[in-house]
């Protein structure tokens, strides 16, 4: 993506976060969807012609380096480390991703375009009930979603509170929290009503409720030390559904 339209989903980003109307949503919505899809495609096949279990290996591949990441950072993981982790070649790595940074990407590409798919089912169950019964919904899925990935919900928010990188951070803004945070905020806030009828804002709530999951999420066995819950998985995926039912509730 060039310089201008990386400014321009930025400038979207900054004004859904203020609060401010931005009629030209659905178009924006619609092309990171677009890309999203495209991208996809692109981490999901090789270069070449696939051998006979090459879909399993670019799996395998993209969740290792997940765990990687997560459990090292960015500067401290190699290429040779992913190898390993996944059981391939790293030349593999190199002919199919080009690089580090290449294959850093394509995990997020790849969670992204899976996350949006899901979301637009949710969105679609969620659509056809009350708004109560639809934002609880919207809300349970949202969570579970986020919670199945705890290595990539811990690679992200350490990329985002390193903020070393401005590649990286861009890449996440654009291609997984700028359409994630226009589909949610476009649902919620047809549910919740116009903004000036909640004291919070509405964009302010979504990223939070966001944010706030997959940090829970990452933290792994240090909810241990704050709470009974953090042992049982089960436990803090409903302690965090209810919590953000009682803060988007719609009545």
């Amino acid at each position: 993506m060039g310089i201008a339209k990386i400014q321009q989903s930025l400038n979207i980003w900054s004004k859904f976060m203020t609060g401010v109307k931005m009629e030209t949503q659905p178009e924006a919505y619609v092309t990171i969807i677009k890309e999203a899809h495209i991208m996809k495609e692109k981490s999901e096949r090789s270069r070449g012609r696939p051998r006979k279990g090459g879909e399993h290996d670019a799996e395998a591949l993209l969740e290792a380096a997940t765990i990687c990441f997560a459990e090292h950072g960015f500067d401290k993981t190699s290429l040779r480390l992913i190898a390993q982790q996944a059981g391939v070649d790293v030349a593999m790595i190199s002919y199919r991703h080009g690089s580090k940074l290449g294959l850093w990407t394509d995990v997020v590409r790849f969670v992204a375009a899976d996350s949006l798919e899901q979301i637009e089912r949710i969105i679609a169950d969620a659509s056809v009930m009350s708004d109560r019964d639809g934002m609880r919904h919207l809300w349970a899925k949202i969570v579970e979603m986020i919670m199945e990935r705890p290595h990539f919900a811990q690679m992200l928010i350490a990329e985002v509170i390193a903020g070393n990188d401005g590649e990286r951070r861009r890449h996440i803004i654009e291609l997984l929290a700028l359409p994630i945070h226009i589909r949610l905020i476009a649902f919620v806030s047809e549910r919740m009503g116009p903004q000036g009828a909640r004291p919070a804002d509405q964009g302010f709530m979504v990223f939070s409720a966001v944010a706030l999951t997959g940090l829970i999420t990452s933290a792994g066995s240090f909810l241990d030390t704050f709470t009974d819950a953090g042992s049982q998985p089960d436990r803090v995926l409903s302690e965090m559904q209810t919590l953000l039912y009682r803060l988007f509730d719609a009545r």
